[in-house]
């Protein structure tokens, strides 16, 4: 005789956006998950349970990038038309521009 055992734990997260359809920016593949967010960070991905949630149902997360300009002897702007299109959502700019 076989024995399963399987143990169940519930994660509760501060926020949780529910039922988002996540865009893997690496394999191109479109999941639908929930997204844990705990001290104002993605903590996790998968089924939780949240003090407050949001439902996402039909709407897409995409991951954001951030980049950084210091070595680069581009423009803010022509760094930004550059790296934008690519999934940039922040530019660190550590000179002036």
């Amino acid at each position: 005789m076989t024995l399963a055992l399987r143990i169940v734990v519930t994660i509760t997260c501060d926020a949780l956006i529910k039922n988002a359809n996540l865009v893997s920016v690496c394999s191109g593949e479109i999941y639908e998950t929930d997204i844990a967010i705990a001290d104002g960070t993605v903590a996790g991905l998968g089924r939780y349970e949240g003090r407050n949630e949001i439902e996402a149902k039909g709407k897409y997360a995409i991951p954001g990038l951030n980049t950084h300009i210091e070595m680069c002897m581009l423009s803010v702007t022509e760094f930004a038309a550059a790296v934008v299109p690519r999934g940039a959502t922040t530019v660190v700019a550590d000179r002036p521009a």
